[in-house]
């Protein structure tokens, strides 16, 4: 009887100590999820370990939206020096969530004194409105690839088509 009492506890105890850690496991893929969604607050993150934040941006002919650091007036392409810190390429321009993936859609994060890229796979990328009166498009952004490449927030980019 005691034999059949101790094998009854192990057994069980086994069974509470591998359920446990799944329990675990899932506690951390929750805590990885939440930080991947979007901040409100301006375009802003890391870059090969810089901080840095967006100063302007545009959504341009070719469907690629583009931002900087620079607060100059991008639709001028000769006077652009860091606006192509962070491009995205949109297959067609309509408010809607863009889910990032390995081989799929990414988020070029760019550094041009190293002259690192890396394509951030992970997170989504928002294109909120579109104002072509007042050539406006609105949005939000949070895309990750490792603690050093990372950008989260909002956006408003100059919509120029010409």
């Amino acid at each position: 009887m005691k034999k059949l009492l101790l094998s009854s506890i192990a057994v069980f105890g086994l069974l509470f100590a591998s359920c446990e850690k799944e329990e675990d496991v899932l506690t951390d893929d929750a805590q990885q999820d939440n930080s991947l969604e979007f901040k409100d607050q301006p375009l802003q993150g890391m870059i090969s370990g810089e901080s840095w934040m967006s100063m302007s941006g545009t959504l341009d002919r070719d469907q690629f939206i583009m931002f900087g650091a620079s607060s100059n007036n991008i639709c001028d392409t000769e006077n652009r020096p860091d606006a192509d810190k962070i491009s995205f390429f949109l297959f067609d321009v309509q408010p809607r969530v863009y889910e990032l993936s390995a081989g799929g859609r990414v988020v070029l994060l760019q550094d041009h004194e190293s002259g690192s890229n890396v394509n951030a796979s992970e997170g989504k990328f928002e294109i909120q409105t579109i104002d072509t009166a007042a050539n406006i498009v609105t949005g939000r952004v949070v895309a990750y690839w490792d603690d050093n490449n990372q950008v989260n927030g909002n956006f408003t980019v100059d919509y120029c088509f010409d």
